[in-house]
């Protein structure tokens, strides 16, 4: 048998022991499901237009305002072609920003069918398996996925 005594760097797993009786209090439960979800579920929680446009401007460095995707009566402006590539007319305000305009527009579609979008990012550390943290990741939203829960954008690799 072979005993870490020392941090081990380049370690592709960790194995762990923990005693349990099956049973788990309401409390334990709970804390459970907070911790899942500040972890796992991303590090904000949109619910309207104004807080989508205000994460995206802080986190992408952008320029968005409120209605800047929608035409006056509410409905999201077409911006891209069926290539899936920006319409000739947004090419000049958007260009630099196609990737996150279209993020945008998806989980703003989402925030206008009465539903919130969390965002986040994954941290990596030095001493976690990047395969572990999205693996975890992927398999959280998985048992999560049903008519009221679907990600929008899941590509984790970097």
């Amino acid at each position: 048998m072979k005993f870490k005594t020392d941090f081990v760097t380049n370690s592709s797993s960790s194995s762990f022991i923990v005693a349990h009786n099956n049973h788990f209090t309401e409390e334990q439960r709970n804390r459970l499901a907070d911790f899942a979800l500040k972890n796992f579920l991303g590090d904000v929680t949109c619910s309207t237009e104004e807080e989508l446009v205000e994460y995206f401007n802080e986190t992408h460095s952008l320029d968005f305002k409120v209605g800047e995707f929608t035409d006056d009566n509410g409905n999201i402006k077409e911006m891209f072609n069926d290539n899936g590539y920006l319409k000739d007319e947004c090419i000049e305000d958007y260009d630099d920003c196609c990737t996150e305009v279209r993020r945008f527009i998806q989980s703003l579609e989402v925030i206008k069918q009465g539903n919130s979008v969390s965002l986040g990012w994954l941290h990596f550390e030095d001493d976690i398996p990047i395969g572990t943290l999205t693996r975890l990741q992927k398999e959280f939203w998985k048992a999560l996925k049903d008519d009221n829960f679907h990600t929008i954008e899941d590509d984790l690799r970097f």
